[in-house]
């Protein structure tokens, strides 16, 4: 038999293996919560953040039908960068990035027409649409018209040629303009179509349905001595 000194000691020791198996079991506790807790933050960490999923979708390209074609990479650069002096409406249109073939002959729409100045030798803007892409990008009445692509006109027939070269539905083309004051600037034109058979188009522009404002400045009636010192010059 075990003096009591003797289990004094053993109580002893058992009271301390109990208190070393508590504070490992405590130990190991602090370990697995702190792991646990990491693994939440990194997991967080990785997620995006809510104004990420809420961003609007970009603008998925048309897939072209039968009569049009998509764009090249260098094409696609030009309307995007043109797209950013447009409204909302129409850059959702332009960056479909379709266009009708070249083969079809789509007749090209500019928003604006112009007249004959034959006194001062010039080209001027009698009408504009004012939802159209013209007015877009600030050519407005009386603004005057100096080229398209770096080839420079004065006559009414210089300018259809030019834009029989250079101008097609779904593109943009330059055109170089003067404001009301004479200050030159550069117009970055998306080109349309009226041509029904392409409505409902990203591209087609209806000018029955739109408001088209006129010049009446340009109305008037030149007198003969008038007409006749222009043509001397």
């Amino acid at each position: 038999m075990s003096t009591p000194a003797e289990q004094a000691i053993v109580k002893q020791n058992g009271s301390s293996n109990r208190s070393v198996v508590v504070v490992l079991l405590l130990a190991l506790f602090g370990w697995l919560s702190y792991r646990y807790l990491n693994k939440g933050n990194g997991a967080k960490s990785n997620q995006p953040s809510k104004k990420a999923e809420s961003a609007p979708a970009p603008v998925k390209r048309a897939t072209p039908d039968a009569l049009e074609s998509s764009m090249n990479k260098k094409e696609a650069q030009t309307v995007e960068a043109a797209a950013t002096k447009y409204n909302k409406d129409y850059q959702e249109r332009m960056r479909q990035m379709v266009a009708p073939k070249e083969e079809e002959k789509a007749r090209p729409f500019i928003g604006f027409s112009l007249a004959d100045n034959i006194v001062e030798g010039s080209l001027v803007v009698d009408g504009v649409f004012d939802e159209g892409p013209a007015f877009q990008v600030g050519i407005d009445i009386n603004h005057e018209l100096v080229g398209i692509e770096k080839e420079y006109t004065n006559t009414i027939q210089g300018v259809r040629d030019l834009i029989a070269k250079h101008c097609r539905p779904g593109h943009i083309s330059l055109f170089h303009m003067k404001d009301t004051k004479g200050k030159q600037y550069d117009a970055q034109l998306w080109v349309m179509t009226a041509d029904e058979k392409y409505d409902g188009k990203p591209y087609y522009f209806n000018p029955r349905v739109h408001k088209a404002r006129q010049s009446d400045r340009l109305k008037q009636t030149w007198k003969a001595e008038e007409i006749a010192k222009a043509m001397e010059n």
